[in-house]
């Protein structure tokens, strides 16, 4: 059985005005598990979700009837993006409560503490689970397309301030590909796969 784990912190409520017609990332996770939901079942294969952001928000059991299907997506077509993210808590309570292994599919921007992250993914690998990583990015948060002067906000914390973009690039690059390239090796070194999303790709 496959359980769907989806990001709903308010980090995921972003979209910059690079690509206006591509989603915001919650949008985007939403496509990508309800698509996921849907093949497992048509295999004939249980799925389940859980949505959540600091916390567990929803949880659907893991069933494999078109009726099943139908609450999953409707749970999905309902929630909004709610609270703070912090990675390492909710991934210890998810792995507690997923004692049956099975198959755990991670939708997130990841968008925390390497470290804690990491060691919830442990925590699920010990379990017995096998585990992909989706990150789902916005093109903007991918190559940092700003310039000039620019205002960011925090959409968890509210906090603001302004950055020189064009001074800021070079670093925030670095910044990205070191934590991708973090994640990338040390969830390989535990056998799980993760993958980079932009929305913009279909």
């Amino acid at each position: 059985h496959m359980q769907l784990l989806v990001d709903v912190s308010r980090s995921m409520g972003y979209k910059s005005s690079v690509k206006p017609e591509s989603p915001t990332k919650f949008e985007y996770a939403m496509y990508l598990a309800a698509a996921m939901a849907y093949l497992v079942v048509r295999q004939r294969d249980a799925v389940g979700l859980t949505l959540f952001d600091s916390t567990v928000v929803k949880r659907v059991p893991a069933k494999s009837t078109k009726g099943h299907l139908v609450s999953v997506l409707r749970e999905m077509e309902n929630v909004a993006v709610g609270g703070e993210s912090a990675m390492g808590k909710p991934r210890h309570e998810l792995a507690e409560r997923h004692r049956r292994r099975g198959f755990a599919v991670i939708i997130s921007d990841f968008l925390d503490d390497v470290d804690a992250i990491i060691d919830g993914l442990k925590h699920f690998r010990f379990r017995g689970h096998d585990v992909m990583l989706f990150q789902i990015l916005d093109p903007a948060e991918l190559d940092f397309s700003f310039s000039d002067l620019t205002e960011f906000e925090d959409l968890e914390s509210g906090e603001r301030l302004i950055v020189d973009a064009a001074a800021a690039r070079a670093e925030y690059m670095e910044n990205l590909r070191r934590f991708q390239e973090t994640l990338r090796r040390e969830s390989a070194s535990i056998g799980i796969e993760y993958t980079v999303l932009s929305t913009e790709q279909p």
